[in-house]
């Protein structure tokens, strides 16, 4: 199995898969331009692909796509992790919409049909990474789960507060829009500021009033609970996926909101990291 994307062949001097997002043209191109090896078997991995449907054409127009693998996780500790790692570039989190992400999912899934059986991986349950391969690829390989836990979380994000101090430091700032792909280095200057990682305990407000509306998370953790068993999926998959989400949002249901002096420091902070990133990469910067 090839793999398609960054730095492995047949890609490694095109436009990487991860950027489809943000060189949506040029990746098709690459894609286009591509020779395939006769009875090689290729796999893509973007979320992208999703939201952008006519580079799922291109492929269609070059291979022959066996499968389709959605990766899954219960939507409102996705919607804060999205938030982390993106989404406060674009919103506060007062202007999130917590609900409807299921329907949102089955959309997903009827578009992706098109051009594959869908097939369902949550994340939750335990030995993700075997049941992810098994479900691409059919196999998987030995002590994979334990070689993929050594290391750690790759996904480096901002903790949450921290995310909404700055977005409210970018608003004061009328520094408008920033593009997506500066993202890194916000994300850079955060983890390398000092007492950063002390935010990751603490929520924000309109984060933890979602996190402890009972009647909000019993009727997301049922939608959740649903997709996955109508997809097939085991019982005793869907059952860990359900019991484990409701494990995280009590975690986050007890997360405490800043008090005034943590506020106050998380202010600080990001506008310590505006300025930092505005001094070390001032042609990023002004791209957007």
């Amino acid at each position: 199995m090839i793999w398609i994307g960054q730095g492995l062949k047949p890609w490694s001097k095109g436009a990487a898969a991860t950027e489809i997002m943000y060189k949506k043209d040029a990746s098709i191109a690459a894609i286009e331009a591509l020779q395939p090896l006769p009875h090689a078997t290729y796999f893509i991995s973007s979320e992208a692909l999703c939201s952008n449907t006519d580079v799922l054409d291109a492929l269609a127009r070059r291979f022959s796509i066996s499968h389709v693998i959605l990766t899954v996780r219960m939507p409102l500790p996705m919607i804060l992790s999205e938030y982390c790692w993106s989404g406060w570039l674009y919103r506060s989190p007062r202007e999130i919409n917590f609900s409807g992400r299921v329907d949102s999912i089955h959309r997903t899934i009827v578009k992706m049909s098109r051009f594959g059986a869908v097939r369902l991986c949550p994340i939750e349950p335990n030995n993700f990474s075997s049941r992810f391969c098994v479900a691409v690829a059919g196999s998987s390989l030995q002590n994979l789960d334990e070689t993929a836990q050594s290391f750690g979380n790759m996904n480096a994000s901002i903790p949450p507060a921290l995310a909404e101090a700055l977005r409210d430091a970018i608003i004061s700032a009328g520094i408008g829009e920033i593009p997506g792909p500066m993202r890194r280095f916000f994300v850079s200057a955060a983890m390398a500021m000092e007492d950063a990682e002390e935010f990751r305990n603490y929520m924000p407000v309109a984060f933890n009033a979602t996190f402890n509306s009972k009647p909000l998370i019993e009727g997301e953790l049922r939608k959740y609970g649903t997709l996955l068993s109508d997809s097939g999926l085991s019982l005793e998959i869907c059952e860990e996926a359900v019991e484990s989400s409701r494990r995280k949002l009590d975690d986050l249901a007890n997360t405490p909101v800043p008090d005034d002096l943590t506020k106050r420091k998380l202010q600080v902070h990001a506008e310590r990291i505006i300025a930092r990133v505005r001094d070390e990469v001032p042609a990023a910067w002004h791209r957007g």
